[in-house]
């Protein structure tokens, strides 16, 4: 991320261009190989900008946007229903001609409140 980059809490009005982002970072990611079914069906079910609308709006999930020049380059979940998470995996991709790293967290408690495991 750039000197101009903005980390902002998301706005319903981000939806559009979440769905969008993280229809990019997956396919780029998980779809090294091609698109199978599983892929696509699961891209158009579950990156929808009513899924992000509806993200955007709870009251126990925050999304936090990176933003460069109106663009947006990243974005965080964070679900407050979470108690503690753990690192499960890791996944590179390359964006923008520079190397990213995604970090996959598992709640272990759904149930209980916010803390990130060390």
């Amino acid at each position: 991320m750039g000197a101009d980059t903005v980390i902002r809490a998301g706005r319903p009005a981000d939806a559009q261009q979440l769905a969008a982002l993280a229809t990019q970072v997956f396919l780029h990611t998980d779809a090294t190989q091609g698109v199978s079914a599983a892929i696509s069906g699961h891209v158009l079910v579950e990156f929808t900008v009513e899924k992000f609308q509806a993200l955007l709006n709870s009251e126990t999930t925050m999304i936090f946007v990176a933003e460069e020049r109106a663009h947006l380059v990243g974005y965080a979940r964070v679900d407050s229903a979470a108690q503690r998470c753990s690192k499960i995996g890791t996944a590179q991709f390359v964006l923008g001609g520079e190397r990213h790293e995604n970090h996959v967290l598992v709640a272990s408690d759904p149930r209980a409140t916010a803390q990130v495991a060390d």
